[in-house]
Protein backbone atom coordinates (compact mmCIF):
# COMPACT_ATOMS: atom_id res chain seq x y z
CA UNK A 1 0.00 0.00 0.00
CA UNK A 2 1.43 3.52 -0.98
CA UNK A 3 1.68 6.29 0.81
CA UNK A 4 -0.41 8.99 0.51
CA UNK A 5 1.70 11.36 0.43
CA UNK A 6 5.09 11.79 -0.97
CA UNK A 7 8.52 13.34 -0.01
CA UNK A 8 10.30 16.02 -2.34
CA UNK A 9 13.40 15.27 -1.85
CA UNK A 10 15.93 18.09 -1.31
CA UNK A 11 13.99 20.40 0.29
CA UNK A 12 13.83 21.62 3.68
CA UNK A 13 10.92 19.16 4.21
CA UNK A 14 12.72 15.99 3.39
CA UNK A 15 15.61 16.87 5.19
CA UNK A 16 14.28 17.42 8.25
CA UNK A 17 12.38 13.70 8.20
CA UNK A 18 14.97 12.21 7.73
CA UNK A 19 16.91 13.64 10.95
CA UNK A 20 13.66 12.88 12.77
CA UNK A 21 13.71 9.00 11.65
CA UNK A 22 17.85 9.12 12.45
CA UNK A 23 17.40 10.26 15.98
CA UNK A 24 14.45 8.05 16.45
CA UNK A 25 17.24 5.07 15.80
CA UNK A 26 20.26 6.61 17.75
CA UNK A 27 17.73 6.60 20.73
CA UNK A 28 17.09 2.88 20.29
CA UNK A 29 20.39 2.38 19.75
CA UNK A 30 21.59 4.37 23.18
CA UNK A 31 19.14 1.62 24.85
CA UNK A 32 20.25 -1.16 23.69
CA UNK A 33 23.92 0.05 24.41
CA UNK A 34 23.12 1.37 28.04
CA UNK A 35 21.63 -2.90 28.35
CA UNK A 36 24.68 -4.59 26.61
CA UNK A 37 26.74 -2.66 28.80
CA UNK A 38 24.71 -3.63 31.77
CA UNK A 39 24.82 -7.31 30.39
CA UNK A 40 28.36 -7.06 30.30
CA UNK A 41 28.80 -5.68 33.86
CA UNK A 42 26.45 -8.31 35.29
CA UNK A 43 28.80 -11.35 33.06
CA UNK A 44 32.40 -9.96 34.16
CA UNK A 45 30.74 -9.83 37.90
CA UNK A 46 29.49 -13.57 37.60
CA UNK A 47 32.51 -14.56 36.39
CA UNK A 48 35.02 -12.93 38.81
CA UNK A 49 33.02 -14.40 41.61
CA UNK A 50 32.92 -17.81 40.26
CA UNK A 51 36.85 -17.43 39.58
CA UNK A 52 36.96 -16.54 43.32
CA UNK A 53 34.56 -19.56 44.33
CA UNK A 54 36.86 -22.07 42.26
CA UNK A 55 39.98 -20.50 44.30
CA UNK A 56 37.71 -21.12 47.54
CA UNK A 57 37.12 -24.25 46.36
CA UNK A 58 40.71 -25.22 45.78
CA UNK A 59 42.16 -24.16 48.83
CA UNK A 60 39.39 -26.18 50.75
CA UNK A 61 40.07 -29.47 49.20
CA UNK A 62 44.06 -28.47 49.46
CA UNK A 63 43.21 -28.08 53.35
CA UNK A 64 41.55 -31.01 52.98
CA UNK A 65 43.99 -33.33 51.94
CA UNK A 66 46.49 -31.31 54.33
CA UNK A 67 44.27 -32.38 57.15
CA UNK A 68 43.86 -36.08 55.85
CA UNK A 69 47.43 -36.13 55.60
CA UNK A 70 47.95 -35.14 59.31
CA UNK A 71 45.36 -37.77 60.57
CA UNK A 72 46.71 -40.19 58.32
CA UNK A 73 50.05 -39.27 59.79
CA UNK A 74 48.82 -39.30 63.52
CA UNK A 75 47.30 -42.62 62.46
CA UNK A 76 50.43 -44.00 62.15
CA UNK A 77 52.35 -42.81 64.90
CA UNK A 78 49.51 -44.43 67.11
CA UNK A 79 49.55 -47.40 64.83
CA UNK A 80 53.65 -48.11 65.36
CA UNK A 81 53.59 -47.22 68.83
CA UNK A 82 50.56 -50.07 69.13
CA UNK A 83 53.11 -52.48 67.43
CA UNK A 84 55.65 -51.69 69.02
CA UNK A 85 53.76 -52.72 72.51
CA UNK A 86 52.00 -55.56 70.74
CA UNK A 87 55.45 -57.09 69.96
CA UNK A 88 56.81 -56.53 73.56
CA UNK A 89 53.35 -58.04 74.79
CA UNK A 90 53.58 -61.27 72.33
CA UNK A 91 57.12 -61.90 73.12
CA UNK A 92 56.12 -62.05 76.66
CA UNK A 93 53.65 -64.57 76.12
CA UNK A 94 55.64 -66.54 73.26
CA UNK A 95 53.20 -65.81 70.45
CA UNK A 96 55.54 -65.38 67.58
CA UNK A 97 53.48 -64.73 64.56
CA UNK A 98 51.38 -62.10 66.42
CA UNK A 99 54.64 -60.78 67.29
CA UNK A 100 55.68 -61.37 63.30
CA UNK A 101 52.68 -59.98 62.36
CA UNK A 102 53.38 -57.08 65.20
CA UNK A 103 56.59 -55.99 63.05
CA UNK A 104 55.79 -56.39 59.22
CA UNK A 105 52.93 -53.86 60.23
CA UNK A 106 55.29 -51.62 61.59
CA UNK A 107 57.65 -51.91 58.48
CA UNK A 108 54.91 -51.19 56.46
CA UNK A 109 54.30 -48.05 58.08
CA UNK A 110 57.45 -46.76 58.48
CA UNK A 111 58.37 -47.17 54.84
CA UNK A 112 55.76 -44.15 54.54
CA UNK A 113 57.17 -42.45 57.63
CA UNK A 114 60.63 -43.50 57.41
CA UNK A 115 61.91 -39.79 58.44
CA UNK A 116 59.84 -39.52 61.46
CA UNK A 117 60.25 -42.01 64.70
CA UNK A 118 63.74 -42.93 65.04
CA UNK A 119 63.21 -43.71 68.95
CA UNK A 120 59.97 -46.06 67.85
CA UNK A 121 61.70 -47.43 65.35
CA UNK A 122 64.83 -48.31 67.55
CA UNK A 123 62.81 -50.08 70.35
CA UNK A 124 60.91 -52.10 66.95
CA UNK A 125 64.18 -53.07 65.68
CA UNK A 126 65.48 -54.33 69.08
CA UNK A 127 62.21 -56.48 69.57
CA UNK A 128 62.90 -57.52 66.06
CA UNK A 129 65.92 -58.56 66.52
CA UNK A 130 64.94 -60.45 69.89
CA UNK A 131 62.15 -62.49 67.62
CA UNK A 132 64.81 -63.01 64.80
CA UNK A 133 67.48 -64.81 67.34
CA UNK A 134 63.97 -66.99 69.02
CA UNK A 135 62.62 -68.00 65.22
CA UNK A 136 66.25 -68.94 64.16
CA UNK A 137 66.70 -70.84 67.34
CA UNK A 138 63.69 -72.92 67.36
CA UNK A 139 63.99 -73.40 63.55
CA UNK A 140 67.20 -75.25 63.85
CA UNK A 141 65.59 -77.42 66.69
CA UNK A 142 62.57 -78.20 64.81
CA UNK A 143 64.47 -79.23 61.53
CA UNK A 144 66.99 -81.62 63.33
CA UNK A 145 63.88 -83.54 64.66
CA UNK A 146 61.77 -83.29 60.96
CA UNK A 147 59.42 -82.08 62.44
CA UNK A 148 57.39 -80.60 59.47
CA UNK A 149 54.50 -78.76 60.94
CA UNK A 150 56.28 -77.16 63.50
CA UNK A 151 58.58 -76.25 60.63
CA UNK A 152 56.21 -75.02 58.12
CA UNK A 153 54.72 -72.63 61.41
CA UNK A 154 57.99 -71.11 61.91
CA UNK A 155 59.16 -70.68 58.57
CA UNK A 156 56.16 -68.48 57.88
CA UNK A 157 57.23 -65.44 60.12
CA UNK A 158 60.38 -65.48 57.51
CA UNK A 159 58.19 -63.42 55.67
CA UNK A 160 56.54 -60.75 57.79
CA UNK A 161 60.28 -60.61 59.50
CA UNK A 162 61.37 -59.46 55.99
CA UNK A 163 64.00 -62.43 55.99
CA UNK A 164 62.11 -64.14 52.39
CA UNK A 165 66.01 -64.92 51.16
CA UNK A 166 67.46 -66.52 54.63
CA UNK A 167 63.46 -68.50 54.86
CA UNK A 168 64.29 -69.59 51.56
CA UNK A 169 67.80 -71.08 51.62
CA UNK A 170 66.82 -72.63 55.27
CA UNK A 171 63.66 -74.12 54.04
CA UNK A 172 65.25 -76.00 50.80
CA UNK A 173 67.82 -77.18 52.84
CA UNK A 174 65.45 -79.07 54.76
CA UNK A 175 64.05 -80.31 51.73
CA UNK A 176 67.24 -82.04 50.66
CA UNK A 177 67.94 -83.42 54.00
CA UNK A 178 64.67 -84.60 53.63
CA UNK A 179 65.52 -86.07 50.27
CA UNK A 180 69.09 -86.77 51.09
CA UNK A 181 67.81 -89.36 54.51
CA UNK A 182 65.43 -90.96 52.17
CA UNK A 183 67.67 -91.53 49.61
CA UNK A 184 70.08 -93.35 51.86
CA UNK A 185 66.95 -95.42 53.67
CA UNK A 186 66.44 -96.42 49.81
CA UNK A 187 70.30 -96.84 48.95
CA UNK A 188 70.61 -99.04 52.80
CA UNK A 189 67.59 -100.56 51.07
CA UNK A 190 68.84 -101.58 48.34
CA UNK A 191 72.81 -102.82 49.70
CA UNK A 192 70.54 -104.83 52.28
CA UNK A 193 69.01 -106.84 49.17
CA UNK A 194 72.13 -107.02 47.34
CA UNK A 195 73.55 -108.99 50.34
CA UNK A 196 70.75 -110.73 50.36
CA UNK A 197 71.22 -111.35 46.71
CA UNK A 198 74.42 -112.93 47.55
CA UNK A 199 73.64 -115.22 50.41
CA UNK A 200 70.34 -116.09 48.79
CA UNK A 201 72.29 -117.79 45.91
CA UNK A 202 70.46 -114.74 43.76
CA UNK A 203 67.05 -115.63 45.23
CA UNK A 204 66.64 -111.97 46.16
CA UNK A 205 66.97 -109.61 43.35
CA UNK A 206 67.86 -105.44 44.14
CA UNK A 207 66.07 -103.01 42.01
CA UNK A 208 68.02 -100.17 40.93
CA UNK A 209 66.15 -98.32 38.44
CA UNK A 210 63.22 -98.54 41.10
CA UNK A 211 65.53 -96.79 43.84
CA UNK A 212 66.41 -93.89 41.44
CA UNK A 213 62.91 -93.58 40.16
CA UNK A 214 62.00 -92.97 44.28
CA UNK A 215 64.31 -90.24 44.41
CA UNK A 216 63.31 -88.54 41.53
CA UNK A 217 59.33 -89.26 43.08
CA UNK A 218 60.84 -88.07 46.03
CA UNK A 219 61.95 -84.62 44.79
CA UNK A 220 59.02 -84.11 42.46
CA UNK A 221 56.96 -84.66 45.26
CA UNK A 222 58.76 -81.99 47.41
CA UNK A 223 58.79 -79.79 44.91
CA UNK A 224 54.69 -80.11 44.60
CA UNK A 225 53.89 -80.56 48.35
CA UNK A 226 55.77 -77.22 49.01
CA UNK A 227 54.83 -75.40 46.64
CA UNK A 228 52.62 -72.58 48.58
CA UNK A 229 55.32 -72.05 50.94
CA UNK A 230 57.93 -71.63 48.32
CA UNK A 231 55.82 -68.91 46.76
CA UNK A 232 55.43 -66.94 49.53
CA UNK A 233 59.31 -66.74 50.18
CA UNK A 234 60.43 -66.05 46.24
CA UNK A 235 57.06 -63.33 45.19
CA UNK A 236 55.60 -62.66 42.34
CA UNK A 237 58.91 -61.70 40.92
CA UNK A 238 60.80 -64.85 40.92
CA UNK A 239 58.22 -67.93 41.29
CA UNK A 240 58.25 -69.38 37.78
CA UNK A 241 61.35 -69.61 35.11
CA UNK A 242 59.05 -70.82 32.71
CA UNK A 243 57.11 -67.66 33.07
CA UNK A 244 59.99 -65.20 32.93
CA UNK A 245 61.13 -67.71 29.93
CA UNK A 246 57.50 -67.05 27.85
CA UNK A 247 58.29 -70.95 27.76
CA UNK A 248 54.50 -71.01 27.57
CA UNK A 249 53.45 -68.06 24.98
CA UNK A 250 56.10 -69.81 22.50
CA UNK A 251 54.29 -73.38 23.01
CA UNK A 252 50.82 -71.31 22.22
CA UNK A 253 52.50 -69.58 19.16
CA UNK A 254 53.92 -72.85 17.61
CA UNK A 255 50.95 -74.54 18.19
CA UNK A 256 48.42 -71.50 17.01
CA UNK A 257 51.24 -71.43 13.84
CA UNK A 258 50.05 -75.08 13.09
CA UNK A 259 46.55 -74.18 12.95
CA UNK A 260 47.37 -71.33 10.84
CA UNK A 261 48.58 -73.72 8.43
CA UNK A 262 45.79 -75.35 6.99
CA UNK A 263 44.01 -72.11 6.75
CA UNK A 264 44.46 -70.64 2.91
CA UNK A 265 45.77 -66.75 3.29
CA UNK A 266 46.57 -67.08 6.99
CA UNK A 267 48.88 -63.78 8.00
CA UNK A 268 50.22 -65.17 11.27
CA UNK A 269 53.82 -64.72 11.83
CA UNK A 270 54.32 -67.20 14.06
CA UNK A 271 56.75 -67.53 16.93
CA UNK A 272 60.24 -65.91 16.99
CA UNK A 273 62.60 -68.49 15.47
CA UNK A 274 65.70 -67.61 17.32
CA UNK A 275 63.99 -68.16 20.26
CA UNK A 276 62.85 -71.78 18.91
CA UNK A 277 66.36 -72.13 18.33
CA UNK A 278 67.48 -71.03 21.38
CA UNK A 279 64.94 -73.48 23.46
CA UNK A 280 66.01 -76.14 20.84
CA UNK A 281 69.59 -76.44 21.64
CA UNK A 282 68.90 -76.24 25.66
CA UNK A 283 66.81 -79.52 25.45
CA UNK A 284 69.41 -81.17 23.00
CA UNK A 285 72.17 -80.22 25.39
CA UNK A 286 70.32 -82.00 28.22
CA UNK A 287 69.86 -85.03 25.52
CA UNK A 288 73.37 -85.17 25.68
CA UNK A 289 73.99 -85.05 29.03
CA UNK A 290 71.51 -87.61 29.54
CA UNK A 291 73.02 -90.26 27.25
CA UNK A 292 76.51 -89.29 28.43
CA UNK A 293 75.85 -90.02 32.12
CA UNK A 294 73.89 -93.24 30.70
CA UNK A 295 76.95 -94.22 28.57
CA UNK A 296 78.66 -94.27 31.48
CA UNK A 297 76.80 -96.03 34.09
CA UNK A 298 76.79 -98.68 30.92
CA UNK A 299 80.66 -98.78 31.13
CA UNK A 300 80.59 -99.06 34.87
CA UNK A 301 77.96 -102.26 34.96
CA UNK A 302 80.08 -103.50 31.95
CA UNK A 303 83.00 -103.10 34.43
CA UNK A 304 82.26 -104.52 37.46
CA UNK A 305 83.40 -108.79 37.94
CA UNK A 306 80.45 -110.17 38.95
CA UNK A 307 77.11 -108.98 37.63
CA UNK A 308 73.88 -110.35 36.28
CA UNK A 309 74.23 -110.96 32.31
CA UNK A 310 71.04 -109.31 31.80
CA UNK A 311 71.68 -106.38 33.51
CA UNK A 312 73.33 -104.63 30.79
CA UNK A 313 70.70 -105.26 28.33
CA UNK A 314 68.25 -104.33 30.68
CA UNK A 315 69.91 -101.17 30.84
CA UNK A 316 71.29 -100.30 27.03
CA UNK A 317 66.62 -101.07 26.70
CA UNK A 318 66.07 -98.38 29.17
CA UNK A 319 68.59 -96.10 27.52
CA UNK A 320 67.07 -96.32 24.00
Amino acid sequence: MLLSTSINFGTTEALDHVWSLTNKSADVLHLVKADSDHIFSNITSTADLVDHVSSKVSEHDLAQSRVNSMLLFLDAIVERDNCIKGVKRALETEDYKAAANYVQTFLRIDEKYKDYGSKQREQLMESKKKLEGIVRKQLSMVVDQRDHPTILRIIRLYTPLGLEEEGLQVYVGYLRKVIGMRSRLEFEHLVELMDQNVAGGGQTQANFVGCLINLFKDIVLAIEENNEILRSFCSEDGIKNMEYRKLPVLSSDINAQKKNLLDVGGSSEGPDPEEVELYSEEILSLMHLGEDYTEFMISKIKGLTSVDAELVSRATKASL
